[in-house]
């Protein structure tokens, strides 16, 4: 192992690192948490029309922001706020160290046996932002299930009492609902998204002339890697992300308790064959525009806060005393 891989395993076993990612997430959620509820209304809008809510004609991200400010006012923005900042913490700090350990454990345990394992490989990368996302998604689950119950919502718009009426008329098992359609969603995003981050990340490096290995990138690049890798990998996913979100809201008191998809394909060829394949890119602005900017905050937040210890060290009051 290399001197800057024992940096990075010694750096990965502090507290600081958690701590880091921890707060990235919940900088990144307070600013973007208005273009989520967006994003949330405009991919279930068909439903709630379906059940006697009325909705604004047109999909767009205008019609749908001006609809919420006219029901709810601003704060409408952002319902499932305090559930998403409570979960955010320790699932970010969750996914992120995840993703450097499996990152770092498989770039230094398999790469004597093929080069597919170097760090810098893209199957490292895939198989780590999927590690991470497994990982993280007994944070995210109930989080989403919860949160999107909640900002779908026209009456009752807070956490406790979705949570309430899920347990009454569901039961707790209903907070994981959709485990694995949210593995099929953010587990290829996960993948796509690191994938591109990396890769930036080395476009970035050559481009300034810096050492592929040991030299930081500034900050500004980094903030482009990241909302560029966010934009390409939330575009791919936008239609898992419609199938998702519709199924864990249904059989909410929105919905008057009503479960129209049985499982996920149900629910495709449900969307499918009653909307049509434009039902599948419903949000898709909202969401680009959402994990975009969430992504460049987080990763630039995490990475700047990483460093912090390093440069703590390397002060000249510390050394001299």
């Amino acid at each position: 192992m290399n001197k800057e891989s024992q940096k990075s395993v010694v750096e990965l076993s502090k507290p600081w690192l958690l701590s880091a990612a921890a707060t990235a997430g919940v900088v990144s959620r307070s600013i973007v948490h208005p273009m989520d509820t967006l994003r949330a209304n405009m991919m279930t809008w068909q439903r709630t029309t379906c059940v006697g809510n009325q909705a604004p004609n047109s999909h767009s991200l205008w019609n749908t922001f001006l609809y919420l400010i006219r029901q709810s006012g601003f704060k409408g923005l952002y319902r499932g706020y305090g559930i998403s900042v409570v979960v955010q913490a320790p699932a970010v700090a969750t996914y992120l160290t995840t993703y450097d350990l499996c990152k770092e454990w498989m770039s230094t345990r398999w790469n004597k046996h093929s080069t597919w394992f170097v760090s810098s490989s893209p199957l490292v990368h895939l198989c780590s932002g999927f590690c991470a996302e497994a990982v993280s998604a007994f944070f995210w689950v109930p989080m989403e299930v919860l949160k999107q119950r909640v900002q779908v919502r026209s009456q009752n718009a807070n956490s406790f009492a979705a949570l309430g009426d899920l347990l009454k008329y569901e039961g707790p098992k209903a907070l994981f609902k959709g485990y694995f359609l949210t593995l099929g969603v953010f587990g290829p995003y996960s993948m796509i998204y690191f994938v591109c981050y990396e890769h930036f990340k080395s476009w970035g490096r050559k481009w300034n002339k810096l050492n592929m290995e040991q030299d930081s990138l500034p900050l500004p690049v980094i903030l482009v890697c990241a909302a560029s890798s966010g934009a390409v990998a939330a575009a791919c996913t936008t239609p898992l992300d419609v199938i998702k979100t519709r199924y864990q809201t249904q059989g909410d008191i929105q919905y008057q308790h009503v479960h129209r998809y049985r499982n996920s394909w149900h629910a495709i060829c449900t969307i499918w064959r009653q909307e049509g394949v434009r039902a599948f890119f419903q949000g898709l602005s909202a969401r680009v525009l959402w994990i975009m900017p969430g992504t460049a905050i987080t990763m630039s937040t995490f990475e700047w806060l990483k460093k912090t210890p390093q440069k703590v060290s390397k002060s000249p009051f510390l050394s001299s005393s």
